[in-house]
């Protein structure tokens, strides 16, 4: 091959290379301005390249149940793959604004997203059965698409969705896995929202202000409550959907018509602040041990054998960086790992002061997430 004609081809593959990791940037950037408090689309992605969606609420059979799900589709598009959102605490569930904008990104890109409604997060709580409805989520998404689905999870949802979609139950059915500010180990982050010490892989202790223990406990509230006393304050915790990020106690108006003992229950369920609570919630944790390690990715961590990509802010005020550095520990030598920690994000949301250079890393792994979500895998034959 003459050389003008050589430089000519590497010219125009380089050109094509330049022109289609410059959009791969622009569609991880497009979606990340729906990831923020205040968001901020990227008009020119819109304009360009956006596609018209179709919303559909419905029930699908579960092996527990009907579920819930909100299915975005792209019109016009034939054969989208999937992603299934899985939502952390959220009360409005597969409704939330949060994460339908997000769904609504990413459909306008040609995705099919599929978010289900995960019953115990909606109340604040953290069960297995929840993996049973996310699978049922998973196997319905990966029938109807003809394609593994990517999972991705948010928070609460992002360590729930990695044990979830590493079960027999959809093996076959899963192409990657998203893990957007999420947890390791449910029962040492339970054990730093009691203020114990927990330590990171350098010995270093987790550092913060931990929301408190009942975050995780809140299921087995009947062992740390006498009976007399559980009806009411069970009934006060259920407002913590409604006024995330407050305590219920002292001046909150909405404990106001308890009594004074359940009253002062309530601020010890919360503070932790005497002996005897601080041990009951030892004791819960110790009890249902099981249940907790198997709602943990570190339980599932040694099997993984699809991509698991986790995104992690370095000043995370709910989840410690530490519990990344410990999958970055577990999960040594897989190649399937891929892990960011950045300053740009703090807890699922971006918008934190970073240099341009940590955001464009940030991009760059949102651009690689999306491609590998975009690329084709038949799903597994239906039993």
């Amino acid at each position: 091959m003459p050389w003008p004609v050589l430089v000519a081809a590497l010219l125009a593959l380089t050109l094509c290379f330049a022109v289609n990791y410059s959009f791969r940037m622009l569609r991880a950037a497009a979606v990340l301005g729906f990831m923020n408090d205040k968001p901020r689309p990227l008009r020119v992605y819109d304009r360009f390249f956006g596609h018209r969606i179709d919303i559909a609420d419905m029930s699908i059979p579960g092996r527990l149940g009907p579920v819930k799900i909100r299915v975005y589709t792209p019109i016009g598009v034939s054969h989208p793959k999937p992603i299934l959102i899985v939502h952390g605490f959220a009360p409005d569930g597969n409704q939330d604004g949060y994460l339908n904008r997000v769904a609504r990104a990413l459909t306008e890109m040609g995705y099919m997203v599929v978010l289900p409604n995960v019953p115990a997060e909606t109340k604040f709580e953290m069960l297995p059965s929840d993996m049973v409805v996310i699978d049922d989520a998973i196997r319905w998404s990966a029938h109807a698409s003809g394609q593994r689905v990517s999972v991705f999870g948010i928070s609460f949802g992002a360590g729930l969705c990695i044990p979830a979609a590493l079960q027999p139950a959809v093996d076959g059915d899963v192409k990657l896995i998203f893990s957007l500010s999420g947890y390791n180990n449910l029962d040492s982050i339970a054990r730093y929202y009691l203020h114990d010490r927990v330590n990171d892989p350098s010995g270093n202790p987790y550092l913060g202000n931990p929301a408190g223990p009942l975050l995780i406990v809140t299921p087995y509230l009947q062992e740390l409550v006498p009976p007399d006393d559980l009806q009411a304050i069970r009934r006060e915790l259920d407002q913590l959907k409604h006024v995330q990020g407050r305590r219920l106690t002292g001046d909150d108006p909405s404990a106001h018509h308890l009594n004074e003992e359940e009253r002062q229950k309530l601020n010890e369920l919360e503070t932790v602040d005497t002996a005897n609570m601080h041990q009951l919630y030892l004791n819960t944790l110790n009890r249902h041990s099981a249940e907790i390690a198997a709602i943990s990715p570190s339980s599932v961590l040694p099997r993984l054998n699809v991509p698991l990509y986790i995104l992690h802010g370095a000043n995370d005020p709910v989840f410690p960086v530490g519990e990344v550095e410990w999958m970055r520990l577990e999960l040594a030598g897989n190649r399937n790992a891929h892990i960011l920690i950045t300053p740009w994000i703090a807890h699922a949301f971006v918008g934190q002061p970073a240099t341009w250079w940590e955001k464009l890393k940030v991009i760059n792994f949102g651009s690689s997430l999306l491609y590998q979500a975009s690329r084709s895998a038949p799903a597994a034959p239906s039993s």
